[in-house]
């Protein structure tokens, strides 16, 4: 639901700000979409998730399907960490 808004906010011209810890979020960064994690009071963006993840945000799906989520119960590829994935995800 959050992420459906915000793709439409910003689709229409608008911008979205998402108030969040879920690493799931940083997938919607764009121009028009932010994220925040708030507890951390820190301002997520392209170059966090290219720190963090050796990713661009739109490839986190790809890279979090191969590494999996123990929080929701998803299992990855087997030996695949976040740095092969983000290796074969080029």
């Amino acid at each position: 639901m959050i992420a459906t808004l915000a793709q439409k906010i910003a689709a229409h011209g608008g911008e979205a700000t998402i108030l969040s810890t879920d690493k799931m979020f940083c997938q919607l960064i764009g121009p028009r979409v932010h994220v925040v994690d708030h507890f951390a009071g820190r301002y997520l963006d392209e170059k966090y998730v290219m720190t963090r993840f050796g990713v661009r945000p739109a490839q986190l799906l790809t890279l979090f399907a191969l590494v999996g989520d123990r929080s929701v119960n998803v299992s990855g590829v087997k030996s695949v960490g976040v740095h092969t994935a983000a290796k074969l995800i080029g």
